[in-house]
């Protein structure tokens, strides 16, 4: 939802909506990533945070995907 009312310049409502997502999730990759964008546009000063934030968040999921894709050894 909060994706979709950012789309629609709607951003106090954008803005509560990725909250509660984040309230949910705080490593939620999207909402993270739609907050930071709604930051910029707005030109609110929390961006700079929430940019350390989502940097933080996408280097947990590279992590995350790499481990995923990691090669195992099955020795019978």
């Amino acid at each position: 939802m909060g994706l979709v009312h950012l789309k629609q310049k709607n951003y106090q409502q954008a803005q509560q909506e990725l909250q509660k997502a984040l309230a949910l999730n705080p490593d939620n990759y999207p909402a993270n990533l739609n907050l930071l964008i709604l930051y910029q546009r707005t030109k609110d000063p929390k961006a700079e945070e929430q940019s350390k934030r989502f940097d933080q968040v996408r280097q947990e999921r590279a992590q995350r995907v790499k481990d995923f894709l990691r090669t195992i050894e099955v020795r019978p």
